[in-house]
């Protein structure tokens, strides 16, 4: 059987469609990477010979070497937002900010990496996808919604990787250890994490102690810390908008957990991640980014067009 094989022009796209029918969309594959989220509507997403069923919410990350196919489940139609990309954009992010994970977008697996967005966190992809929706996508676009995607909904690659449960978890405290690493779960605290194990706070901190050797509030505190030294490196947040992000309301307290999980003040920490992120000499992108920013910043164009050479 023969399959389609899509094909991008430019660097980006940014669309929105309106499908249905038992056949909305017939398998195909392509040389692109592509994320999409189902916005209204339930359909049956069949990729790679397995069949998901999709519905409001639901988050796909679709890699280059993926078959996959729509398929409505009732005579309503199903809408999806959507935004493919050059994967040569993907990879050079995952060099310069996670070049040691390999599941950030869910490289590595037999199927794409799926998740399910509640309703807070749909509405943060919308926002994400309109800011960009209606201009004409190009290198910075992209760059910017993958990264804001990454921080908004990816925390388990961010930075370190979390530490495996200890064998010795029992089994509702383990569930509850899986889950706290979503950044909609642990953004609130060591009491979310409590809720999640379904027992009482001081049942679940003395077990926890018993389990790990370390306290409940400063591993949730590590995630949190973790969270935010991303988007002091990935994003231009204001240092008030990555602690509330992080469910630290007291600007005080932020500031003495990050000093304490990294050693620096966030505008430190910011400071010198740009520093790296500009001065590596055996970089070609850093280098021409180094001689647009320091001698030469009239030339952005040329930055650009050196940047995407570079890309492997």
């Amino acid at each position: 059987m023969s399959i389609p094989r899509n094909r991008l022009v430019g660097v980006g796209h940014f669309s929105r469609v309106k499908l249905a029918g038992p056949q909305a969309y017939p398998l195909h594959d392509h040389e692109f990477g592509e994320i999409f989220w189902v916005d209204e509507g339930r359909c049956r997403h069949h990729v790679n010979g397995h069949d998901i069923s999709l519905s409001r919410g639901s988050l796909v990350f679709i890699r280059p070497w993926d078959r996959h196919s729509f398929h409505g489940v009732s005579r309503r139609p199903f809408f999806i937002d959507l935004v493919c990309f050059d994967w040569r954009i993907f990879q050079y992010l995952q060099k310069r900010y996670f070049p040691r994970q390999h599941h950030v977008y869910g490289e590595k697996g037999p199927y794409p990496k799926m998740l399910q967005l509640g309703e807070r966190q749909l509405q943060k992809a919308r926002g994400l996808f309109l800011t960009h929706f209606n201009r004409k996508a190009d290198l910075l676009s992209v760059e910017c919604f993958l990264l804001n995607v990454v921080a908004a909904f990816c925390p388990r690659g961010l930075g370190d990787e979390p530490h495996a449960p200890p064998a010795a978890l029992p089994e509702w405290m383990a569930q509850a250890w899986k889950q706290i690493h979503e950044a909609e779960h642990f953004r609130l605290g060591a009491a979310e994490f409590c809720r999640l194990s379904g027992r009482s706070r001081e049942h679940v901190s003395r077990e926890f102690r018993k389990a790990t050797g370390g306290t409940l509030g400063g591993y949730v505190n590590r995630l949190r810390m973790r969270h935010a030294a991303f988007l002091l490196e990935a994003s231009s947040m204001e240092v008030v908008d990555i602690a509330l992000e992080c469910g630290l309301e007291s600007l005080s307290h932020f500031y003495r957990c990050f000093r304490e999980a990294y050693g620096a003040t966030p505008q430190a920490y910011r400071l010198r991640a740009q520093g790296r992120m500009y001065s590596d000499p055996g970089e070609p992108v850093a280098e021409a980014r180094r001689g647009a920013l320091i001698t030469k910043p009239q030339k952005n164009v040329t930055i650009q067009e050196e940047r995407w050479r570079s890309f492997p």
